[in-house]
């Protein structure tokens, strides 16, 4: 059973798109912005995060349907993509003219990846006229390249060969830590907002100088954990398109999918199986 809901939006062979939900986590993502069908206002304006591969057509054509339905909103959208894709989504951004949103709270914030490891992020404000601002940036780094998305979830990505550079996304919930109901009724103690502070001890790493006051009695967060909390391993998503059959794309991807709760990825198949 998994914790993600995905939703193809086109056919196999339109636009790439998906609409995911996942239990744990209250916003909807896109992986990929191609034509958008299939899918409602009240879901558009659920989408907090799109993981864009790379900026051919058909992996990008609907960035205006959720710009358009968006604009209004007040809300905040965070897009990711490859190098150059901040003057991609400007060049968007600046075919339409922007004199009347001087006092709409809608913003953008884009994290464009790079293959050295180092990312730049921008600000698209609305009430600025949707002008890219430079607002930080990393620097070039070895090793896996992640990504922070909040509420604990990480992103993981590598880079694959297109002719330019593709992106994948391995996008993972953060561990869930359970009471266990049984050791709760052992311990004799009454389930209360201590049980929130402990599992927010937990999460940020933090159950060693952690003390809690459970009913007048101090206890240390990583005590309290070994003896009330059961961990459930984390599901992930993995999303690899466009990805040429080379040596190095597949030792990649593979690397990238492993233990893989659920993978999406392109499939290659010879001309004369199209039909099956």
């Amino acid at each position: 059973m998994t914790n993600f809901d995905i939703r193809q939006l086109n056919a196999p062979f339109d636009d790439s798109v998906f609409f995911v939900r996942n239990t744990y986590r209250k916003r909807a993502l896109l992986l990929d912005c191609g034509r958008l069908t299939n899918i409602s206002h009240t879901e558009l304006l659920s989408i907090g995060d799109i993981f864009v591969s790379h900026t051919h057509i058909d992996h990008f054509y609907g960035f205006d349907r959720v710009l358009r339905g968006s604009l209004t909103a007040d809300q905040f959208l965070t897009l990711y993509g490859p190098e150059g894709f901040a003057n991609n989504v400007s060049g968007k951004l600046h075919g339409y003219t922007w004199n009347l949103t001087d006092f709409y709270s809608f913003a953008i914030k884009l994290i464009e990846l790079h293959t050295d490891g180092s990312t730049k992020t921008y600000l698209f404000k609305a009430s600025n006229k949707f002008n890219k601002e430079l607002i930080a940036e990393s620097p070039p780094h070895t090793g896996e390249h992640l990504l922070d998305i909040g509420d604990y979830w990480s992103v993981k990505y590598d880079f694959f060969e297109h002719r330019i550079p593709s992106v994948g996304y391995r996008i993972s919930e953060p561990p869930r830590y359970i009471v266990n109901a049984d050791k709760l009724a052992t311990f004799g103690k009454r389930p209360d907002s201590w049980l929130s502070t402990l599992k927010k001890a937990i999460l940020e790493g933090k159950v060693d100088e952690t003390n809690i006051d459970v009913e007048g009695t101090a206890y240390r967060a990583s005590e309290l954990q070994k003896i009330l909390i059961d961990e459930v391993s984390p599901q992930v998503l993995t999303y690899i398109t466009d990805c040429a059959p080379t040596d190095d794309n597949i030792e990649r991807a593979t690397k990238l999918a492993k233990d893989s709760t659920v993978l999406i990825v392109e499939a290659v198949f010879k001309e004369e199986d199209k039909l099956h």
